[in-house]
C-alpha cells in the first residue's frame, strides 16, 4: 500500500503540538510524523487549520441509532460503528447488560472482526454484571443478576474477546473473580457497588483499574464512609464518567474535571436511543424505556443509560467542566487507550493505528474522522 499523507496546522497527538505538520500513513498505521513537505508528486488531504486528533475510544456503549448490542448481529454492530465514526469514535466496546448465560454467550460470539470497516473498530466487549449489587442496580435487570462464579464467567471469556467486565466487589466470591480476570489480561472495573472504602481498597490492590459511570448506581459518599467515591478520590483508579448533565449535575461536572481528569474516562452508557432524537420508547436488558429531554428512563423514573454521543461529551468538558481541549481530548483518547493497556489507539505518534478525528476549530464539532488512514466520515 503506497504511502498517503494529511497535514494540518493544529495538530493534538492528543497533546498539542505547535506548528505545521505532515503525518505519514501506510498500511493503516502512522508511519511518519514530521515537518517536512511531502514530495510534489505525493497525495496529500490538507485539513488546514481544522483541529486533528486520536480518534476517541468510547469503552462503555449499549447501543446507538435504533440498533441494541444484545441483539447480537452483525447488523447491529455494524450499525453502531458507522454511527460512531460520524461522532468521531474510531474504537469501541459494544457493552452487554445482565441476561442469561445463553444469550450473553451468543453476543461474545459475534466475531468482532467481521464488522464493515466503515464504522469504529470493536476492540472487545464490556461485560456490565452480571456480577453486581441487586442495592445498586440501576437500570439492569434484577432478574438476570448473579452471584460471582468463576468458572461460568471463564465459560463466557472462552466465547469471544471480552477487554473489561464491571463487578461489585462485595459479593461474594468476587475476589477469586477479581484475581481470575487479571490474571487474563481483562481490566475489572467496580460500579453498581454499595462496597466500603476497604472492600474497593482491596479490589484495587488486587488489579480492579476503574469505577464504572462515577457517581451513579453505587452508594454515596459519607465522610465516616466514602465508599467506592473516596477510594477513587484517593487511589488512581482511572474514573468512568458520563457529562451528559443528567447523570450529574453541571457544578459536578465542574467539580470532577476539575478535581479527577487526569483519570477520567469519558463514557457515554449510550443506549439504542442514542441519534434517534428527544421523544421514543426504546428498549434495554427487555426492559421499557422512556425518552423525554434526552433522559432515558424506565417507568419508575430510574436513569437507564444515556443519548450522549462522544463528540457532545468533550464539548461538555470544555463548556461545562472548564477543561482545556488538550485536557478534554485526553479524557477521550489516551486515558480509555491506556485503562484497556492499549497503545495503538487514543494517540497520534509512529507505530499507532491512523485513526483520526478532525474537528472545527471553532464549535469543536466532527467534520471528518479517518480510520486505519482511510475516511470513513466527512461532512466537508
Amino acid at each position: 500500500m503506497p504511502l498517503s499523507w494529511f497535514r494540518t496546522s493544529n495538530l493534538f497527538t492528543p497533546y498539542k503540538v505547535e506548528g505545521e505538520w505532515f503525518i505519514g500513513v501506510e498500511h493503516g498505521r502512522v508511519s511518519k510524523l514530521t515537518r517536512e513537505n511531502p514530495k510534489a508528486s505525493d497525495e496529500v488531504v490538507d485539513f488546514g487549520d481544522a483541529l486533528v486528533a486520536p480518534g476517541f475510544v468510547e469503552v462503555h456503549i449499549h447501543g446507538a441509532h435504533g440498533y441494541d448490542v444484545m441483539s447480537g448481529t452483525l447488523e447491529a454492530m455494524n450499525e453502531i460503528a458507522r454511527f460512531l465514526v460520524r461522532h468521531g469514535v474510531t474504537s469501541f466496546l459494544p457493552t452487554t447488560v445482565p441476561s442469561t448465560f445463553g444469550q450473553l454467550a451468543e453476543v461474545l460470539s459475534l466475531d468482532l472482526g467481521m464488522i464493515d470497516g466503515s464504522g469504529a473498530r470493536a476492540l472487545g466487549f464490556h461485560l456490565e454484571g452480571p456480577y453486581v449489587n441487586p442495592q445498586f442496580k440501576g437500570a439492569l435487570p434484577r432478574e438476570a443478576l448473579d452471584r460471582p462464579d468463576v468458572v461460568t464467567l471463564n465459560a463466557l471469556l472462552g466465547k469471544g474477546k471480552v477487554s473489561m467486565v464491571t463487578v461489585a466487589p462485595e459479593l461474594e466470591g468476587m475476589a477469586d473473580v477479581i484475581a481470575m480476570l487479571t490474571q487474563r489480561g481483562v481490566a475489572v472495573s467496580l460500579g453498581h457497588t454499595g462496597a466500603s472504602y476497604t472492600l474497593a481498597v482491596e479490589a484495587f490492590l488486587a488489579g480492579a483499574k476503574s469505577i464504572t459511570h462515577f457517581l451513579n448506581a453505587m452508594k454515596a459518599f459519607h465522610h465516616r464512609d466514602s465508599g467506592v467515591i473516596g477510594a477513587a478520590l484517593n487511589l488512581p483508579f482511572y474514573v468512568q464518567f458520563i457529562p451528559d448533565g443528567i447523570h450529574t449535575s453541571r457544578e459536578v461536572i465542574r467539580a470532577v474535571a476539575r478535581l479527577l481528569s487526569k483519570r477520567l474516562v469519558l463514557i457515554t452508557d449510550a443506549i439504542m436511543a442514542a441519534g434517534m432524537g428527544e421523544e421514543q420508547q426504546v428498549s434495554l436488558g427487555g426492559q421499557q424505556v422512556t425518552v423525554r429531554d434526552g433522559a432515558a428512563r424506565l417507568s419508575d423514573g430510574t436513569l437507564a443509560g444515556s443519548t450522549l454521543t462522544t463528540d457532545k461529551g468533550v464539548r461538555n468538558l470544555i463548556e461545562v467542566g472548564l477543561l482545556s481541549i488538550e485536557e478534554a481530548l485526553i479524557c477521550a483518547t489516551v486515558n480509555p487507550a491506556d485503562l484497556l493497556g492499549i497503545r495503538e489507539v487514543g494517540r497520534i505518534m509512529v507505530g499507532s493505528m491512523a485513526d483520526f478525528v478532525v474537528l472545527d476549530r471553532h464549535s469543536l464539532e466532527v467534520v471528518c474522522t479517518v480510520r486505519g488512514g482511510r475516511i470513513v466520515y466527512s461532512r466537508l
